[in-house]
């Protein structure tokens, strides 16, 4: 309950209910020495949780910190992952997760286009995906041993997310490409190692969260 009174600031914590987590996970995991191979299926729901938002007032240009508390929020997905040595210096690793993350029961109040309006002045958004986070993840990674140096290599995918609960601001999907190399020195104990991030300079796609003060005042600015 320390993260709701966080979000809600002193006026709102008397109000305020613990959250409620659930979640039940199951899989396989198989492997031999050259192959591995894990297989898990995940169910997860949670009650009552916080989401800030920062907003601009589209009267005053004022920025407001908003709390709003979703009834509740479901998860279902899938994650494989494979890891395999084809030769004795070459190894690969693959990561899939697919899930379907969603409102389940929330209503707020939106500055902008609703596409579900209460008479009451709320908005329901059950059934929209919880903001930021991708309903697929992919991850590939390899690495080459030549005596002491070792090159790396990965490539990952994140798909499109949305900025805001209302899933009016859609952040698209990037790939990211990471490569590296190391050297280890045997006789000092010592390894070097040398990493370049984002090798493709992906740009303002590969920012996870979005800018708030941007997303949140398009509506007021359009």
């Amino acid at each position: 309950i320390l993260d709701n009174v966080r979000s809600a600031g002193p006026t709102g914590a008397a109000d305020l209910e613990a959250e409620d987590i659930a979640q039940i996970e199951g899989g396989i995991k198989v492997g031999s020495p050259k192959l591995g191979l894990s297989a898990v299926a995940y169910w997860l729901q949670i009650q009552n949780f916080p989401s800030q938002d920062v907003q601009i007032d589209p009267d005053t240009g004022e920025t407001e910190f908003i709390s709003r508390f979703a009834g509740e929020a479901r998860t279902i997905g899938a994650e494989i992952e494979v890891v395999a040595a084809p030769v004795p210096q070459l190894r690969l690793n693959g990561t899939a997760t697919f899930q379907n993350p969603e409102y389940t029961e929330f209503f707020t109040t939106v500055s902008g286009e609703c596409q579900n309006s209460l008479p009451d002045g709320r908005c329901d958004i059950e059934g929209n995906r919880i903001r930021r986070i991708p309903e697929t993840i992919l991850q590939l990674g390899a690495a080459y041993d030549i005596g002491d140096l070792i090159l790396h290599g990965d490539v990952s995918y994140v798909g499109e997310r949305f900025s805001n609960n209302e899933n009016s601001i859609v952040l698209e999907g990037y790939s990211l490409l990471d490569l590296g190399a190391s050297y280890r020195f045997p006789l000092y104990g010592v390894t070097v190692s040398v990493a370049a991030k984002n090798v493709t300079d992906e740009g303002a796609a590969a920012l996870t969260e979005g800018n708030p003060r941007v997303d949140e005042s398009v509506g007021a600015q359009s």
